[in-house]
């Protein structure tokens, strides 16, 4: 097992369980935080709607009735002023135990409020400089202390039209040009985030358990996929082991056998060659001496089927040859125009006795690394198979070209039967005549076979192009070389 890539999965599995975890953690604080300010506004909301609805629906109907509004309202004579009372309602708020706090202060206290009024802290000093710049949007900051978690939310308390003839006139008023809208003061609501901290801990916790659980369940999975991976992978190489020590034994058994019978196959040929001439030799010795024409047609038909077997023959030789590695090629450069000719000059008879027209071959000049011997047998081969297969009074061209890839092209063009597919595919095989062999031409089936190993062997390549009832291109390749 690659206990590295197990590593580095752990790992990565780790750092985004982490990345998660945390993110998780930022979106349940944003939570406790948005649900913190949700209470304060609650708070702020009610307090400022009470305190309008006293000053509109009790205040102003106590004074008409002539009960005043005042900050000593100790007596049963008077009602305490908006701000007192909300003040006051802010002690009790603050005194309940549940950790809420209500405060109503301003940079300008009256006198009886030097002591307990004014910006007294850091936040109640930032808040009025939040408001000198922008009163209608709330302040508020979160922080800890003693170990727990606040909130403070405050809002601006502005000057109303009720409010600003007695700010204005009274005399222990601190400012006496209020005007409407002004900022006069702060409310300040303070919201404890330690029951709301509690209820998503534990919401926190079990989803950090959650993510734990699939990370390992993860990690688990690809450990287990990477040890029946392996496992596989032993498997299939050993089974690979075992079939390419099978293949290299029957490969080596197939050399074997294939050099056997190439072996066999050149001695039989070297065999047979002696007896054969010596059949041929005699044939033609008794067609010399025949006395009637029955005898003479008697010899030809000997001697006939005796070149054809000799040709054989021949044919197998190279091949074997070939296949044991023991053909001798010998690269020169080779005029290729000389060649052409002189293989055209062999086959005109076949050609008239064919009825076969050649066309004239352009000499071009060009010179071609080559064995000169086995490119000349290369080229009787396909040009006789081009005069040989052909339509009645049809036609062959030799074409030689330079081609841009750097290479010279001989081709041989037929207006012949032409191959199909199929046929294609089995041309180079040996012993393969495609259906030929009931037609009544000549042949064994093994030229082509020997023609594409020879031009191999010179560093080269053939290949052919056939259409069905047209006729077909038979065209190698060779190095140029220089004259």
């Amino acid at each position: 097992m690659n206990y590295r890539i197990i590593i580095i999965i752990f790992t990565l599995f780790s750092l985004i369980s982490v990345a998660m975890i945390l993110h998780t953690k930022t979106i349940q604080e944003n939570a406790i935080i948005a649900s913190g300010l949700h209470n304060a506004k609650l708070y702020s909301n009610a307090i400022t709607t009470f305190r309008t609805i006293y000053t509109s629906d009790v205040v102003s109907v106590a004074e008409q009735n002539g009960l005043p509004a005042t900050h000593n309202y100790n007596n049963k004579n008077a009602i305490p002023l908006p701000a007192t009372l909300t003040i006051m309602l802010g002690k009790k708020i603050s005194e309940n135990g549940t950790g809420e706090k209500v405060s109503l202060y301003s940079p300008y206290p009256y006198p009886w409020r030097k002591k307990t009024g004014g910006l007294r802290d850091e936040f109640s000093k930032k808040a009025w400089a939040h408001f000198s710049k922008n009163k209608t949007e709330p302040y508020f900051e979160v922080f800890t202390e003693k170990n727990e978690k606040y909130l403070r939310y405050a809002t601006a308390d502005t000057m109303r039209a009720s409010c600003i003839n007695c700010h204005n006139s009274h005399a222990n008023s601190p400012k006496t040009n209020w005007k409407v809208g002004d900022v006069r003061g702060v409310l300040d609501v303070m919201i404890p985030l330690g029951n709301i901290l509690a209820n998503t801990r534990n919401d926190l916790t079990f989803t950090i358990v959650i993510y734990a659980v699939l990370a390992i369940l993860g990690v688990l999975g690809l450990i287990f996929m990477i040890s029946k991976q392996k496992k596989e992978s032993k498997e299939l190489e050993n089974a690979v082991k075992i079939r390419t020590i099978e293949l290299e034994k029957e490969k080596s058994n197939a050399i074997n056998a294939n050099n056997a019978k190439s072996e066999f196959l050149s001695r039989m040929s070297h065999e047979l060659r002696t007896p054969m001439n010596a059949v041929l030799g005699f044939s033609q010795l008794m067609k010399l001496n025949a006395k009637t024409e029955k005898e003479r047609e008697n010899c030809n038909e000997i001697i006939n089927a005796g070149n054809h077997l000799l040709e054989l023959i021949n044919e197998v030789l190279d091949l074997s040859k070939i296949e044991l590695g023991e053909l001798d090629i010998s690269l020169n450069p080779v005029a290729i125009d000389n060649i052409i000719v002189d293989t055209l000059k062999l086959l005109t008879p076949m050609s008239v006795d064919k009825g076969v027209h050649i066309s004239k071959y352009i000499a071009t000049g060009l010179y071609v690394y080559a064995d000169k011997t086995r490119l000349r047998q290369v080229l009787f081969n396909l040009m006789s198979n081009a005069i040989k297969y052909n339509s009645d009074n049809g036609n062959v061209k030799v074409d030689v070209t330079s081609k841009e890839s750097g290479v010279i092209r001989i081709s041989i063009t037929d207006t012949g039967y032409g191959l199909n597919k199929s046929q294609l595919s089995n041309l180079f095989n040996p012993f393969q005549r495609l259906g030929a062999e009931h037609s009544g031409i000549d042949g064994v089936g093994i030229g082509l076979t020997i023609s594409k190993k020879l031009i191999e062997a010179m560093n080269g390549k053939i290949a052919v192009k056939s259409t069905p009832k047209k006729g077909s291109t038979f065209w190698f390749e060779l190095s140029p070389a220089e004259k």
